[in-house]
């Protein structure tokens, strides 16, 4: 087999739209999607909102000189694996894992905009246009028989995404899969038929797993939804929430819930398609998300457009380079006839909320 392409190249958004036009586009936001819109939603800033943690907790992330939530459950689950046979200390170290999953919950309501008015109108208005480049009716382009609507995955647990899907819903034509049968309902319920356009891969505020089922909270009247979800997590139910530290325990999770199973599968499913083109949005590209990334190089995408701060030469460059890398000599060692382009595009150039180009 001959040697396939390996060079990243850097583009500008709007090059990249112009250059996959007419192909189908995939789309995978990652925390730089909602920390777009607020600054808030940076890890530092939950860390400061999720309030006082016990004294060996606290101590845990003093001692990793970090306030970042998953690396802190990351040194919990091997530590967990190290002591398997100490029950009482792996005991302990499942409750910290509670507390700081509960923590991160806390700190993400107590962060998060009240209601949908608060992100503005011509906010989401600029978030539409930015997501009908992926779905929506525009990407009909008029064939016949055909359409290259694609579909959007996040990693974000967060409600702004589904916010601005509502409000823009016709013209997006982008549903999340839950069925509401009359306005009154308290839940939307998933009905496990086919996978929608828009997937939550890790989980999300609002989805909570109730008995056999997985239930979306839906707008009552005059009830707020991120109220309904403060009003849960006050009770202490607990949203479907992927807080695993490590790719495997993460997997693992996934695994365990029909719903993420089928989005992870609706992923594959995207990847599968050696004439469509993934974008990559607002993520850090951090190994404990491999268990996402690696299949891009699994599977059989044909190009995949990064969105990296500063561009190939910003922090970002190094993870950037390192998974191309991943990807091109997953594909050689399989020997996989498909040809993998991967581009580059500088994100703090673009803001999906704001409407700039530059």
């Amino acid at each position: 087999m001959s040697r396939l392409p390996r060079e990243i190249l850097e583009v500008s958004f709007r090059n990249a739209l112009d250059s996959t036009s007419t192909t189908t586009r995939h789309l995978l936001l990652g925390n730089g999607f909602s920390i777009d819109a607020r600054e808030s939603f940076r890890y530092d800033s939950l860390f400061e909102r999720a309030g006082g943690f016990s004294p060996p907790v606290d101590q845990l992330f003093r001692d990793l000189r970090s306030t970042d939530f998953e690396a802190a459950l990351e040194n919990l689950s091997r530590r967990i694996a190290e002591a398997k046979d100490d029950h009482p200390l792996v005991a302990e170290l499942v409750e910290q894992q509670r507390e700081i999953r509960q923590a991160f919950l806390t700190a993400v309501s107590r962060v998060h905009p009240d209601s949908s008015t608060d992100i503005d109108d011509e906010e989401k208005a600029n978030c539409a246009a930015f997501l009908s480049h992926f779905v929506g009716t525009n990407r009909d382009l008029g064939t016949r028989n055909k359409n290259f609507r694609g579909k959007i995955f996040t990693t974000n647990y967060d409600l702004l995404l589904y916010w601005c899907l509502v409000k823009y819903g016709k013209r997006l034509n982008c549903h999340d899969g839950y069925i509401n049968p009359s306005h009154t309902d308290e839940y939307g319920v998933w009905r496990p038929t086919s996978a929608p356009r828009l997937l939550y891969l890790h989980g999300a505020l609002h989805i909570f797993r109730v008995g056999s089922q997985h239930r979306m909270n839906r707008y009552q009247g005059h009830r707020r939804l991120i109220a309904q979800t403060r009003r849960r997590l006050g009770v202490g139910e607990f949203p479907l929430f992927v807080s695993e530290g490590s790719q495997e325990m993460k997997r693992k999770a996934i695994d365990a819930s029909p719903y993420l199973t089928m989005a992870s599968d609706a992923l594959d499913g995207a990847l599968k398609n050696s004439k469509a083109a993934l974008f990559i949005f607002g993520h850090g590209l951090g190994e404990r998300d491999g268990h996402l990334l690696k299949r891009i190089g699994e599977l059989r995408i044909g190009s995949v457009f990064i969105g990296a701060w500063g561009g190939r030469a910003g922090p970002s460059g190094g993870a950037v380079e390192r998974w191309a890398e991943t990807w091109w000599q997953e594909r050689e060692r399989e020997s996989l006839p498909y040809p993998l382009n991967v581009y580059v595009f500088d994100s703090s150039r673009f803001s999906v909320w704001k409407r700039r180009f530059r």
